[in-house]
């Protein structure tokens, strides 16, 4: 979902550029796939994948 994006790559600081994703995939059109990314990536990038965060971020205001 595109609603997540900011939370998985924020407008980054240097503590926050180094988070990874990985993306898998398994599909009826291409066998097992796995990727690691430091980029939002795309989503049918390799098949229709899931991606995980290294981490999330969350925003700081009304807190």
């Amino acid at each position: 979902s595109t609603a997540q994006h900011s939370t998985i790559i924020p407008k980054l600081t240097e503590a926050q550029e180094e988070n990874l994703v990985i993306c898998l995939s398994v599909g009826a059109t291409k066998g097992f796939s796995v990727l690691m990314t430091n980029t939002l990536p795309d989503l049918h990038l390799i098949g229709d994948s899931q991606c995980f965060p290294m981490f999330l971020y969350e925003t700081m205001e009304g807190k």
